[in-house]
């Protein structure tokens, strides 16, 4: 994490959990921070959970601590007024941490046809507009995006993904519409998109 600088920025942050360094990144957690932690469930959300705190006490330069956020995922304790978003699949985790609430995704890219309902009766109809071999990946970007900013208004568990709407921006930018807007960045990297938002 040395290569990430302090500040008060958003900072995303792209993982291979099995790569050698990373468990010396991350932090201990407390009891309180491996509450929600079930037995049994993915063995890399403990680590997800530590590095999120590494994360957020790098870029403050503070001691951090975080605690689980109603609906799932964690909030920050301290220092106050810091935000962190995790996003994981296995090995691979994407982290988002700012002075702001932010939300982040990681999909990996997939063959397999789009999930036609999740999606708005605009958003089907540009999707089912392209050839079949781009519309997995079109999906997941919008998918991407949807998932990323519901947890950005801290409403995830909420959230019904037909009634995210989103539209394209520019290349690498869409805005995702529900309770608020987002501006989310995504890019393709090593076999998956990745999505950030933040509020517009």
């Amino acid at each position: 994490m040395a290569r990430l600088e302090r500040g008060d920025g958003p900072v995303a942050w792209s993982v291979r959990l099995d790569e050698p360094w990373v468990a010396a990144q991350a932090l201990p957690l407390s009891a309180a921070e491996r509450a929600g932690l079930a037995p049994g469930a993915d063995a890399w959300r403990a680590v997800r959970r530590a590095l999120a705190k590494a994360l957020v006490a790098h870029l403050a330069g503070a001691d951090a601590a975080l605690a689980p956020a109603p609906g799932g995922g964690v909030t920050v304790v301290r220092p106050a007024g810091w935000s962190v978003n995790i996003s994981g699949r296995g090995t691979r985790a994407l982290f988002g941490s700012a002075r702001q609430p932010i939300g982040v995704d990681v999909e990996p890219l997939s063959p397999e046809a789009p999930v036609w309902g999740a999606l708005t009766p605009a958003e089907r109809a540009v999707i089912a507009a392209l050839p079949a071999a781009e519309q997995p990946r079109a999906f997941l970007i919008r998918w991407a995006a949807k998932e990323a900013h519901a947890k950005r208004t801290g409403l995830a568990s909420q959230a019904d993904p037909q009634a995210i709407e989103t539209i394209p921006h520019s290349e690498g930018t869409i805005e995702a519409r529900w309770r608020g807007v987002s501006r989310c960045h995504w890019r393709e990297h090593d076999g998956a998109i990745e999505c950030v938002a933040l509020a517009l």
